[in-house]
């Protein structure tokens, strides 16, 4: 999987440019993107820098990514993921959706971006559950780019002596 991003890649201190990282965004990879880092290094930081970044290309530029930022924090009291993007996402923005038919017409734009914060906090107690949450994120990876962002939790990857060994639900996509 390659726009796997582990929280720990080495020994090696290692950096992302932001610039790069924003055009290979815009250039729509076929597969999410997953970065796992630990609590406290600035994921949220980058998913909101990166938010509002693609918010001001997006009003000058009527061809350039429409973000979204979904903090996962409370998906717990949703059915589904659809649900929590009309409620969540677009409600709280004060934009207006009236169906899911509404977001079938953005979907097949193929311009959205879906920014995934805190999937640590998703309740994991139940196996089922969380690769259904995954297979729906498939699902939106395909109308759209997708990044999700976690602390190491294990829903991706493990290291067992250093080396990183992928989860069944990392095989959902």
């Amino acid at each position: 999987i390659k726009n796997y991003i582990p929280h720990k890649l080495s020994n090696k201190v290692s950096y992302l440019d932001f610039d790069h990282f924003i055009n290979i965004i815009e250039k729509k990879e076929s597969k999410p993107f997953f970065v796992e880092g630990d609590v406290g290094v600035g994921k949220t930081t980058l998913i909101k820098s990166l938010f509002h970044q693609f918010a001001k290309k997006s009003a000058s530029n009527i061809k350039s990514r429409i973000p979204f930022y979904m903090d996962l924090t409370n998906y717990n009291m949703y059915h589904n993921l659809e649900d929590y993007i009309v409620q969540q996402v677009f409600k709280k923005n004060n934009i207006k959706v009236k169906s899911t038919e509404s977001l079938e017409i953005l979907y097949n734009e193929n311009r959205l971006l879906f920014l995934v914060d805190n999937l640590d906090k998703i309740d994991d107690s139940d196996p089922d559950y969380i690769i259904d949450l995954l297979k729906q994120f498939k699902e939106l990876s395909e109308k759209g780019v997708l990044l999700i962002f976690t602390a190491p939790k294990g829903f991706f990857c493990v290291e067992f002596k250093n080396k990183f060994y992928y989860t069944k639900y990392l095989k959902v996509f």
